[in-house]
């Protein structure tokens, strides 16, 4: 028995508003799995509401449910760092080794030909455009840091950190500046470089999968 356009509405009612669940990517598979189960459960002449209360009671509740929208974070968050390990990973590996290489030379040409190159406001403007992307991409999931979103607010709260660290450099005296070695500020830009990146890349990804499953 296929079910109606408004109880497929009651069962999305349900599971947000009855049992404060936010996770989309969890909802659908639960919505999924209550449409099925009432399906079985009404060719049986039990009535919806009586299916759908049984059901609720399976999972635990609306205690059961948070508990398992709480182990979905986690295991998300797992499966994030995973992912960014990944990718970062790749900037060291053919072919993108070639890429982290020319950039690496890049850098260093421009800090040896321009020693202030640390506190030039355009590279940190650069580094904060990819920033405000990632969290622009990232923002409907940082919105869950209540919920278990550990994993991303790591990531956000070290790509903050950094930011802060970097630009501190801006008003440091330009005599220290130009005392690094051309290699130390090359390979802060280096870490700025390829942490945003990975960060950025992640963040599309996890936007393309949310756009497909949508």
């Amino acid at each position: 028995m296929t079910l109606t356009t408004d109880q497929l509405r009651a069962i999305d009612r349900h599971l947000r508003k009855d049992n404060w669940l936010l996770n989309e990517d969890l909802i659908a598979e639960l919505a999924d799995h209550y449409a099925n189960a009432i399906e079985e459960r009404m060719a049986n002449d039990i009535p919806f509401d009586l299916a759908l209360l049984d059901i609720h009671k399976g999972f635990g509740g609306r205690k059961g449910l948070l508990k398992m929208e709480e182990d979905y974070y986690t295991n998300q968050s797992r499966g994030y760092f995973r992912h960014f390990k990944s990718i970062l990973g790749s900037y060291f590996r053919f072919p993108r080794l070639s890429l982290t290489v020319f950039v690496a030379i890049a850098f260093y040409l421009l800090n040896t030909t321009y020693p202030l190159f640390l506190k030039s406001i355009y590279l940190g403007g650069v580094f904060l455009v990819i920033l405000l992307m990632s969290y622009v991409l990232a923002f409907r999931q940082l919105a869950y840091w209540h919920k278990s979103g550990v994993g991303r607010m790591a990531l956000q709260g070290v790509n903050s950190a950094l930011f802060i660290g970097y630009y501190s450099q801006l008003f440091l005296p330009e005599k220290l500046i130009q005392g690094f070695h051309p290699v130390f500020t090359t390979l802060i830009c280096m870490v700025f470089f390829l942490y945003d990146m990975s960060t950025l890349e992640l963040f599309m990804k996890y936007t393309k999968k949310r756009i497909k499953t949508a």
